[in-house]
């Protein structure tokens, strides 16, 4: 079979490069051009890793895309006051949209990738689950894919040990070790001062207001703060308040205590569902990636909107973030939360 391996060069994706061609099949690496920081480095060390390892590699220029489809939503966002994560974006609309249909058009086979990520048919229905390396999993970053782009997807690390990963790469001149959770296009530049120069509209000073409405001090912009962030809000009064909720209509951020960052309820915009929900049925939704999940029942299920109620309060619910909802240990849907 022939396999375009999506290749960053890095520990994974070099991994799962070799993994394929000992298995037999036709690899050929892809590296995408995205226009981003340290680029032209990464791609020249990316090509002579491929020809190290004995395969094909060619780069696709995606710069436009990765542009449109990423980088200006990402700004978008922040100047409405929430707050993306375009690691997720670039996963559902750059590497299993516009490189899966570069590659299959190219005459491929089969498209695989370095995530550490399992594939299970169960009945008519493809869902995403848990890695063997579970510490590793990446199911949550992947969550968004429409389950139509992974028919014709592969992940080769989805039963392999970190340690395996490293044996097989360990005498490799790699091309890098950025996490694929790290946003690429910002190069060294901290995440306010990139935002600063593009988007300096939202960072105007405003009204902080209280959950009642009064103005208690000013802020430096919606842009520079995120929800349930307590320090560094231009605010000083004699019990700690949180960012419970941000305004960019009004260019205001509005605190609250410990309580009100809590909430009963998530809904999450554009669903994307790897198997049908209905009102009543029970999920574990995970708010962040770093979060556990949470039980939950579905209270609302439809093209537009899936919303549902939690057992136990959760807190910080932040907007733009990413809501994925499991089925034993099975992702079953995800949206924005709005």
């Amino acid at each position: 079979m022939r396999v375009a391996v999506a290749f960053s060069g890095g520990r994974d994706s070099t991994a799962a490069a070799i993994l394929l061609k000992n298995q037999g099949h036709v690899v050929e690496t892809v590296t995408l051009r995205l226009g981003v920081p340290e680029e032209d480095e990464r791609l020249i060390a990316s090509a002579r890793l491929a020809e190290m390892i004995g395969v094909p590699h060619r780069v696709v220029d995606a710069r436009n895309e990765f542009a449109r489809r990423v980088i200006n939503p990402f700004l978008e966002a922040y100047a409405a006051g929430i707050t993306p994560n375009p690691c997720v974006t670039c996963n559902a609309r750059i590497k299993f949209e516009f490189l899966v249909d570069t590659a299959l058009e190219g005459g491929a086979d089969c498209f695989a990738t370095g995530h550490y990520a399992r594939l299970e048919q169960k009945g008519s229905h493809l869902f995403l689950s848990e890695p063997r390396e579970k510490k590793k999993s990446q199911i949550y970053f992947l969550a968004m894919v429409e389950p139509a782009r992974m028919q014709r997807v592969c992940f080769p690390l989805h039963d392999v040990t970190l340690d395996q990963v490293r044996t097989l790469t360990r005498k490799l001149p790699l091309a890098g070790e950025k996490s694929s959770q790290d946003i690429c296009f910002l190069g060294k530049q901290a995440l306010e001062t990139y935002l600063r120069g593009l988007i300096p509209d939202a960072f105007q000073p405003g009204p902080i207001m209280d959950a009642r409405g009064e103005e208690i001090g000013s802020h430096l912009g919606v842009a520079a703060v995120t929800i349930g962030q307590r320090r560094g809000l231009g605010y000083a009064g004699g019990k700690p308040l949180y960012v419970v909720a941000k305004d960019a209509s009004r260019n205001a951020v509005i605190l609250g205590d410990a309580g009100e960052l809590e909430k009963q309820e998530i809904l999450v915009t554009s669903p994307n569902f790897w198997r049908p929900l209905a009102v009543g049925d029970a999920v574990a939704v995970r708010i962040r990636y770093a979060s556990p999940p949470a039980r939950a029942v579905i209270t609302r299920a439809d093209a537009a909107l899936l919303e549902a109620r939690f057992h136990v309060p959760v807190q910080a619910l932040t907007p733009g973030q990413l809501g994925v909802f499991y089925q034993k240990k099975r992702v079953v849907a995800a949206g924005v939360i709005r």
